[in-house]
């Protein structure tokens, strides 16, 4: 009796550790890897830098210097979580998803966008506004809310797991950009580049919200799919109005148009950190509350 009550509970983890190995969202992650894998085949960019193998090192290396700024940002909301940092492996993970899924955006934009350019007015803010905000901020919060090693305790991790997401995303859409100019020549891959370097921290700071409000949605009673939707919402109608504001700008045919974009963009990033840094604070702060409310109510020896 003895060794049978010893190996049942050996027996319960080994069950256990098997189902969730082959659990929902390893199934999930498994499938976004196989479609992801089959858009990027069928992608113009890559067989483009399979055309050109010499140009890789390059390709690669300027989609790594213009993830800079972004990677500063998700350096910066990492350090900003009050809580113990996220392992290493968990982020590096998030990245990964984030990766993918872009390519799966990546393949639905260029095909959704053929279809609104038909349309007489009006059709890239509707092609933001309707497509491409709501698909590449679901597909981000998707890859949050899937992630199999993501058993986070606070909405804040949650947070820090989406700016990692978010930036995965730009390191793929990125390459994405700079590969398409490689037909053009070097001097356009250079512009593309600081061009990203400027776009990139726009889906790290979209994802940190995102990731927020799943994790309110996973750790709040009763909370359902709510905070999901209001956070899928925001982001989506922010990452529209910023691809607007830029293409309006980009072809103001008045003078001081750019520089008019420039202050724009400006404010827009500076309100988008303000927004991070209370959804940062707030957290700490309720996180507090709750800890001492949970000593007030321990009893004592």
């Amino acid at each position: 009796m003895a060794t049978q009550e010893t190996d049942a509970p050996s027996e319960r983890r080994r069950v256990g550790g098997f189902r969730e190995f082959f659990g929902p969202r390893h199934i999930a992650v498994a499938f976004t890897v196989l479609v992801s894998s089959l858009a990027l085949s069928k992608s113009s960019s890559f067989e483009l830098l399979l055309s050109r193998p010499g140009s890789v090192p390059v390709v690669v290396g300027v989609g790594v210097a213009s993830l800079l700024p972004a990677f500063f940002v998700s350096v910066y909301v990492r350090v900003s979580d009050p809580d113990k940092a996220i392992s290493a492996g968990v982020l590096t993970a998030g990245f990964c998803l984030g990766a993918m899924v872009a390519v799966i955006a990546g393949t639905l934009n260029g095909f959704a966008l053929e279809r609104f350019r038909v349309l007489p007015f009006l059709s890239l803010p509707l092609f933001f506004f309707l497509f491409v905000g709501p698909i590449e901020e679901g597909l981000k919060l998707l890859a949050v809310r899937l992630h199999p090693g993501a058993h986070l305790e606070t909405a804040t991790k949650y947070a820090v797991l989406g700016a990692f997401v978010g930036l995965g995303f730009a390191f793929s859409e990125n390459l994405f950009y700079v590969v398409n100019n490689v037909v053009f020549g070097w001097e356009d891959v250079a512009g593309a580049a600081v061009g990203r370097a400027a776009v990139s921290p726009l889906h790290v700071m979209m994802t940190t919200v995102a990731g927020y409000y799943v994790g309110r949605s996973g750790l709040g009673a009763g909370s359902g799919l709510s905070p999901v939707v209001k956070g899928l919402v925001v982001v989506s109608v922010l990452h529209a109005t910023y691809n607007t504001a830029v293409t309006v700008f980009e072809d103001a045919g008045w003078a001081g148009g750019h520089a008019v974009g420039g202050i724009f963009l400006v404010c827009f990033f500076v309100a988008v950190v303000y927004a991070i840094e209370e959804i940062l604070r707030g957290s700490a702060t309720q996180g507090t509350r709750n800890e001492n409310s949970r000593r007030e109510k321990t009893p004592s020896d």
